[in-house]
C-alpha cells in the first residue's frame, strides 16, 4: 500500500508538471489523478483549448524578452514556480591581444 501512495499525484504536483509539459503526455500517476479530480480535468481541458486556439493564430512569435517578463510576473503572483537556476559557467579567458608588427626600437631611434 505504501508504494501505491508514493506513485499518486496531487493537484499541486500536477499543476507544477504543466510548466514543463510541452506535448501534454501524461505520466500514469497524472492520468490517474486526472481521472479522479474534476478541478484538474477542467484546468487541463481549458489549457488544451487555449493552446489549440493560440496555435491557430497567425501572430508573430513574441520576443524572448516578452516571455521573460510574462514568466517573471507569473512567478511574482505565485501562479508558476521559478525554474531551477543552472550553475553559472565561467567565461573563457579572452585571448591576448596581437603583438605589434615591425621593430618598435627602430622607430624610437629615428625620432631621437
Amino acid at each position: 500500500m505504501a508504494s501505491e501512495k508514493s506513485t499518486r499525484m496531487n493537484c499541486e504536483a500536477l499543476q507544477a508538471s504543466l510548466e514543463t509539459l510541452g506535448d501534454w503526455r501524461w505520466s500514469p500517476a497524472a492520468q490517474q489523478h486526472l481521472s479522479e479530480c474534476a478541478a484538474c480535468r477542467i484546468l487541463v481541458h481549458d489549457l488544451e483549448l487555449l493552446a489549440h486556439k493560440l496555435r491557430q493564430l497567425n501572430a508573430p512569435e513574441p520576443s524572448p524578452a516578452l516571455w521573460e517578463r510574462i514568466r517573471f510576473q507569473l512567478e511574482l503572483e505565485g501562479i508558476i514556480h521559478p525554474l531551477p537556476q543552472a550553475e553559472p559557467v565561467a567565461a573563457a579567458p579572452l585571448p591576448a591581444p596581437p603583438k605589434p608588427r615591425g621593430n618598435s626600437s627602430r622607430t624610437s631611434r629615428s625620432r631621437a
